[in-house]
């Protein structure tokens, strides 16, 4: 961690971290060391509030794009729809 990132570049690493496979132990490790371990520097540098908050907007930024790209790829082209399908 560098002094000059903002709470959201550190936010976005330790999410990354989170949602990367655990090591043996079952931690999440980051370039850092243990999550935990960012996640208290975090709170020390930047305050426990901001930096939830920041994770927070994280996890739902990415939440978002999933959701977004799903809607996007299950699009149904109105010309792929067969009308008889439902005719008796």
């Amino acid at each position: 961690m560098t002094y000059d990132q903002t709470v959201e570049d550190l936010a976005s690493e330790y999410v990354d971290a989170l949602n990367a496979p655990s090591n043996g132990w079952g931690q999440h490790m980051t370039k850092y060391g243990q999550s935990h371990h960012m996640l208290a520097f975090m709170s020390k540098k930047f305050g426990t509030p901001l930096t939830t908050q920041a994770i927070k907007n994280e996890f739902k930024a990415r939440r978002e794009k999933v959701e977004r790209e799903i809607r996007l790829n299950s699009f149904v082209c109105p010309h792929d729809i067969d009308t008889n399908e439902n005719i008796a």
